[in-house]
């Protein structure tokens, strides 16, 4: 949902991308029908493991989990990290889906206004 409001409100002026500790493979049939509510279309895409992204050409890594940015990153990365934990909405219904959604979108647009 992160790289997906990255893309939408930046355009191509910003690079995205999101990824996981344990992502690979498609994206959950929830995550694509709340973002369909907003007019972003996931289906078809795959989630990525943050072990897929070249870290040290990101200025800025966000952890969303209860694990540190900076113990993700390694200590290579020379961006600034941040840990804004988000609840995990796995296994809940629409509307806990929808509350990160929402809250996920807030934050890219903050994260947009201090680059």
């Amino acid at each position: 949902m992160a790289e997906a409001w990255g893309w939408h409100l930046a355009g191509d002026s910003t690079e995205f991308a999101s990824a996981g500790i344990y992502g690979g493979g498609s994206i959950l049939p929830e995550t694509v029908a709340v973002m369909a509510e907003v007019g972003l279309d996931l289906s078809g895409k795959v989630s990525k493991r943050v072990t897929d992204l070249d870290l040290a050409s990101f200025d800025v890594a966000v952890s969303l989990c209860d694990v540190p940015a900076k113990s993700i990153v390694g200590p290579g990365f020379r961006g600034r990290t941040l840990d804004i934990p988000l609840p995990d909405p796995y296994g809940h219904g629409l509307d806990v889906y929808r509350d990160v959604r929402d809250k996920l979108r807030t934050l890219v647009l903050e994260l947009l206004r201090d680059l």
